[in-house]
């Protein structure tokens, strides 16, 4: 297990050990000095004074190097992911290491990255199999539509309030539209041109009980005015996702 010890803690053994080390050595040597020229005593208090003053100067300039030397590593790597840049790596710390603050701050960032990259690797992969899905099911789309307005017989779907939620080409034909929308029309008005619904229609009854009917009407074909006889097939529809119930 790693042992932690705080960057405050650091600062205060590296300088503890530094003035003590520095002292000793100092003292020892205007010692020995002022025993074998004692009248430069005063020059040597002098110069060790100064040598003192650029020992301290010194260590302060190094270990301020060493506490804030992370800090502007982490601020680098943390203004690339700020920019986008998520191949940051953070560099993996030796077993049985001495921890502080900022290997830890290291630590959960490095941990944010790699949480981050898998995320975005997984929303990648989403999109991709979304993507894929929904050029799937257009083509599926395509094929059953081509399917739908080969038939030759005429096809239309209704809701509930006879409103026309699909049809085919014969269909539109049948009601004299062949190149025209008939969606959200109501199958009634176009088929006897009346807001009143037909009175040979199952479409009810096909609803009310869920099993399939049908049944023969006329109309009149507008350019001879000549009646002509259709056979009526009307099957449930049921939606799963939307809990509503169609005919065809």
């Amino acid at each position: 297990m790693n042992s932690k010890i705080g960057l405050k803690y650091k600062f205060i053994y590296l300088s503890t050990l530094s003035v003590i080390v520095t002292v000793l050595l100092g003292g020892a040597a205007q010692y020995f000095l002022s025993m074998i020229y004692p009248g430069y005593s005063h020059l040597f208090i002098v110069a060790f004074s100064l040598f003192y003053i650029l020992i301290g100067l010194a260590a302060v300039f190094i270990f301020t190097r060493i506490m804030i030397r992370p800090v502007v590593s982490l601020t680098a790597k943390v203004r690339k992911i700020r920019d986008g840049d998520l191949s940051v790596e953070f560099s993996e710390e030796p077993p049985h290491k001495r921890i502080d603050e900022m290997d830890l701050l290291f630590d959960g960032f490095k941990h944010m990255i790699k949480t981050l990259r898998e995320s975005i690797d997984q929303l990648t992969q989403a999109r991709d199999r979304a993507e894929k899905s929904s050029i799937e099911a257009q083509k599926n789309h395509n094929r059953l539509e081509a399917i739908f307005n080969s038939i030759s017989d005429g096809i239309m779907i209704i809701d509930e309030d006879y409103n026309i939620l699909a049809s085919n080409k014969n269909m539109r034909r049948i009601f004299g539209h062949e190149e025209e929308s008939i969606i959200g029309e109501h199958c009634y008005q176009l088929c006897n041109g009346s807001q009143n619904v037909c009175s040979f229609c199952n479409a009810e009854k096909v609803l009310q009980t869920g099993m399939p009917r049908h049944t023969v009407c006329t109309k009149k074909k507008n350019t001879a005015h000549v009646e002509k006889i259709y056979e009526v097939h009307n099957f449930p529809l049921y939606d799963a996702p939307t809990n509503k119930s169609y005919i065809i």
